[in-house]
Parts: structure tokens; sequence; C-alpha cells
């Protein structure tokens, strides 16, 4: 699947799997220093980790050298060198040996100056080593550089990974091993797997710096470093960068950008446990007449019907406008645009689509039918939030819901605006249309009748849409016609699917983080 063709691996491997000890030390150094996500992003003035700047980005704060905190800044997040008498005084002889002993830092310039080899940093109450983001020297990074897990990107697809508990857990493409170190304190056990030998090593590495006992981390070619074994959940955060080349491995995904991918997919039949769930964040194709989630149903072969596709679309664009703006970027040749178009018209690539889907394998216990969905979702959405939104789109499918919600005792969500449209006639304003907008993790942005506003405000979760349905006719406000409860209650599925529509107390008694089991029984219950 990553396959590198055309650029020389990393010769270097700076970091010692040293001692229990030595570790140790790094650790207490970093504590007493109070070297951790939330003082760097105090001192920074940053919104998160995520987007740290370096001195030659620019960064005019946190610069000192005469702290510990400083001097871990300096060495290790602005990757710079600095004066060894500085380092040990700042940091002690002890940890300035254990820095040196596990490679974290080398001597230059005849031993005076004290050379960070990796970045190191704390984020999500872990410490994780990679590579630097770019060479010092402006040099191209090796094919098999670890990119750092503090990038925007990173952080997003992080944030999208739910935070309940599970059994073994997978992370594919692993690199600095983040998503599955993170996991490990909710986890039976977790496995981080990748392609090269050097992330695999800097994988280890973070193991053995965070003491965590439960983790593995093996190198092959996707499921082939776990041989035979299966998972409750699995992660991934996979090269997606279309390229006819592979000159950066973490970045980039085959011609189409979707090699990789597909390849997690296609092996979820043998790997996934049932109930078990794949979250991978990415950007993939739309094509004509073939939407991305209808093409990863069929990735999944003749297990397709034993599996849920949901699929969550954060930002989208026209496929050749995305090749000309990469070329005016400069991340692709210009020479390379014609090829590219042509690509574009050969697999009828409409549109670049970046994302997060869930693949969930069906159960005995599961009454509904095989689903496919796809819906927007905005930045603010968490995994918490998606995996909400899956139960609710489970419970919602069941056979008889239609006729179910029209009894069920629900309440508008607080947080839903309504505007009202009207219209001129014969000397009087009447309203014509109704715009419904809530600004929550899934953004709905619809028009209804007037009439399905009132019925909707009037939704205090004290009596049900049927009742209310038959207060409006009586008062000449709703239509009163065979069909329209049928009607009616395809509508207020769709809407509580998105949480327009929600059980008494439900959108305020929901803390971060908690189980979907509320969404799921207050309305299928």
């Amino acid at each position: 699947m990553q396959t590198p063709e055309s650029r020389e691996t990393s010769t270097a491997f700076p970091l010692v799997l040293g001692s229990p000890e030595q570790f140790a030390v790094i650790r207490d150094t970093v504590a007493a220093a109070g070297y951790t996500e939330a003082e760097i992003v105090r001192r920074c003035e940053l919104v998160s980790i995520y987007r740290f700047a370096t001195r030659r980005d620019g960064r005019t704060v946190a610069t000192d050298i005469d702290s510990a905190f400083g001097v871990l800044m300096r060495l290790f997040l602005d990757h710079e060198a600095l004066p060894w008498e500085i380092v040990r005084a700042q940091l002690g002889d002890t940890a300035a040996q254990a820095l040196r002993a596990l490679g974290l830092v080398a001597e230059v310039r005849d031993g005076d100056l004290c050379m960070p080899t990796v970045l190191l940093y704390p984020t999500r109450s872990l410490l994780i080593v990679s590579d630097a983001a770019s060479a010092r020297d402006g040099s191209p990074m090796p094919v098999d550089v670890v990119f750092p897990a503090i990038t925007s990107n990173t952080g997003h697809f992080l944030a999208m990974l739910p935070e309940t508990p599970t059994g073994d857990l997978l992370e594919l493409c692993a690199g600095t091993g983040i998503a599955a170190l993170d996991a490990a304190r909710r986890c039976q056990h977790v496995w981080a797997t990748d392609i090269t030998e050097r992330s695999v090593h800097f994988a280890r590495f973070n193991v053995l710096l965070n003491d965590i006992p439960n983790a593995t981390v093996a190198q092959g070619d996707l499921y082939d470093a776990v041989g035979d074994l299966a998972f409750d959940r699995i992660v991934a955060h996979p090269p997606y960068v279309p390229g006819r080349e592979t000159v950066v491995i973490f970045r980039d995904g085959g011609e189409d950008g979707e090699q990789v991918t597909r390849g997690i997919v296609t092996g979820l039949p043998d790997r996934l446990r049932a109930g078990g769930t794949l979250h991978c964040t990415c950007a993939v194709t739309d094509r004509v007449d073939r939407p991305f989630e209808i093409r990863l149903r069929e990735w999944l072969g003749e297990a397709a019907s034993g599996f849920d596709v949901f699929f969550f679309q954060q930002a989208t664009h026209g496929a050749t406008e995305y090749y000309l703006n990469r070329a005016i970027q400069g991340h692709e040749p210009w020479s390379d645009l014609e090829s590219r178009c042509r690509l574009v018209q050969q697999l009828e690539i409409e549109r670049i689509v970046y994302g997060s889907f869930v693949v969930r394998r069906r159960t005995d216990a599961d009454r509904h039918p095989p689903l496919t969905v796809r819906r927007r979702s905005t930045p603010q959405a968490r995994g918490a939030d998606v995996m909400r939104l899956v139960a609710r789109e489970m419970a919602m499918a069941v056979p008889g819901m239609n006729d179910r919600i029209l009894d069920l005792a629900l309440q508008v969500n607080p947080a839903m605006q309504f505007s009202l449209s009207h219209e001129l006639v014969d000397g009087d304003w009447i309203a014509t249309e109704c715009h419904l907008r809530l600004l929550n993790e899934f953004a709905v942005d619809a028009s209804v009748s007037p009439w399905i506003a009132a019925l909707l405000i009037r939704c205090d979760g004290a009596r049900s849409p049927r009742q209310i349905l038959a207060e409006l006719q009586e008062e000449g406000m709703a239509p009163d016609e065979p069909g329209v409860e049928a009607e009616l209650a395809r509508l207020l599925l769709a809407l509580a699917i998105k949480f327009v529509l929600v059980a008494p107390g439900e959108v305020a008694s929901r803390p971060p983080g908690s189980s979907p089991a509320l969404s799921r029984v207050a309305l299928a219950g």
C-alpha cells in the first residue's frame, strides 16, 4: 500500500531505546520545568498547541532561556542549538546526560553547543518525540520523516476520535503513535503500526518515554504488521495527498489519493470485531454518480451488508480547482497540471472532500437495516458528537420509527433559531416560509412551511407531535388532509437525527464525552 518509490529513506536514527531510569529522568525534568501543553499555550498566547509557531516562523513570546521551561522550548519546539553550559545550568547535569544518552540531543561545534536531534513536546498528557516539520537547511524532507503530532490536521484527527473505553485498539499509519498512546489509558491493549522503520522506532521510543505497559508497536504494510489479530476499534490518519509517486510517505496517497484508505477499508471484514468501529480522517473524492460513501461501501466487497457507513464531510473543493490551487501554492509543478486534469476526467472525479468517516461492524442485536449516511459537520464536532449522531442514525432507522415518532414527547432544541419570510397577498403580509438554523456540530440549515415551524415551537416535551398537529388543525393553522401525518413523520425523523428535536433535558444533561446511549434510549427505547 505505502511504497516509497523515488526518495531515499533516513539513514540516521538518533533516538536510543535506553533504560527505564533514563526515561524517568526526562519525565521528571519536564514535570519540574512545568513544560506542559497548557503552559506552552498560555505563554505563547495560542488558541491550542496545534497552532504552535517557532521563532523562525515569527513567534516573539516565550523566548527566554533563563529557565528550564525556556531551555526546553528553545531546544525541542524551536529546534535551536544552545550552549551546553546553559542547558546544564537550567536542567542539571543528570538531565543533560540523559538527553544525550537517549539521543535527544547531540554535541556540535567541538562540544560547545547542544543540538536537538528531534522535537519533544507535551500533548494530550503525553510526551511525544517526532522529527522536525522541515529540515533546518531547507533541504527536502526524507521520504520516511516522522511528522509532528501537533499539526492542525493531526489535531482534527484526534478530536474526531471517541474517548470511550474499548478492548483492543489498532492505529494504522501511526507515525509517532499519538492516537494509540492517547487511547492506551482507556483500552485493554493498543497497537501502533507503520510501514516505515523510522516511525516504528520513534513510536517505540514514545511508548518507553511515557511508560505505557499496554502498547505494542509493529512494522508492516497496514494489517500485515499484526498477523491474524482482530480489533474492537481501528483508527487511522492515512496519507491522502494525490501523487504519481511517493515523495513523502506520511503524505502521499497514490494517484487518486485513496490508495492507502482503500487498503484500510478492504481489510475490515477480517480485522474488525462485531460492534467495532473504524475511525478515519482524510481527503477523498466524489465521482460522477458515485459519491465517496457509496464507493466506500463497495470497497467492503461481499461483506458490505455487515457494516454501517457514516461519512462526516467538513470541506469540499472542485477537483480541477483543487489541483490548480496546489500548483499556485507550489505543492505541485505546473507541468503536472495537465496530466492531473486528464486524471480527473478519466476517473470522473467531481470533488475533493475532506472529512472523517466511521465504519461500524453490525451485530446480531441490530434492528436497523445497513446504513450508508453522509452528514455535514462543523469544526466544532468532536468524537463524542460523531458517535452520538451515529447512535441517533441507528435509532431513527429502526423499523416502525416513522409511526412512533409522532407519539414521542419531544422538545425543540433550545438553541434552534427561526426566521419567517412574508409576502404581501391581497394587502396582508402572509408567512410563506420558515428558515431553521441550528449552529451545532452538524449545522442544520433548512426551510420548512410556516405551519411546521408553528408545530416545532409548540414541542415543549409535554405533548406529542400528533397532539400538537391536532391542535393546529383545529385552529386552521395546519392542513387537514390524507398523508399529512406520514409527511410530518418523515420530516420529524430527519430533524430528530440532527438534534433539532430532542428528549426533554437531553441537550443540557449531556456532559462532554458522555455515552450516546441517552439519545438512543430516549428516542428508540
